[in-house]
């Protein structure tokens, strides 16, 4: 199985045009949007090339998070995280961190594929300026909220 991660936003301007090498925003059609998730604008995210999954970001499975206290935490070198994943996900808070601190609402959701629809285990609220970019991951089965 593979990861999918789609975002939510009210910011009205296509956010395909911040594609890069490794990250792409896949606008997601009317009649295939994520129940989980609030606001009229989905990306699908593919990682390494476009139509791939959402594997190439840094992503704690629920039960790691849940050892972790939900917290946002260093690399850790018992579990072989990939540079790519690192900067792959930096890039991708960044440009969330942006669209909120420019008062755009942003949501996200992290689920396997074709499990999009399920029901969250947890809801977080991020609050992008207080959370260290280098230490953020996503949370699969986790809803994020993301705040000033």
């Amino acid at each position: 199985m593979c990861y999918e991660l789609i975002i939510s936003t009210n910011y009205p301007d296509d956010l395909g045009r911040l594609n890069q090498p490794n990250i792409y925003f896949e606008k997601m059609e009317q009649d295939n949007v994520c129940q989980n998730l609030k606001y009229p604008y989905q990306y699908r995210i593919a990682t390494m090339y476009p139509n791939c999954c959402s594997c190439y970001l840094r992503i704690f499975g629920f039960d790691m998070a849940e050892a972790f206290n939900f917290e946002f935490v260093p690399y850790q070198d018992w579990c072989e995280e990939l540079n790519e994943n690192f900067d792959n996900a930096q890039f991708l808070f960044q440009v969330i961190k942006n669209l909120v601190n420019q008062g755009f609402n942003v949501d996200s959701f992290l689920a396997w594929n074709s499990e999009e629809n399920n029901p969250a285990l947890k809801s977080m609220t991020v609050k992008v300026n207080q959370t260290v970019k280098e230490n953020f991951a996503f949370i699969h089965e986790v809803y994020f909220n993301y705040e000033k």
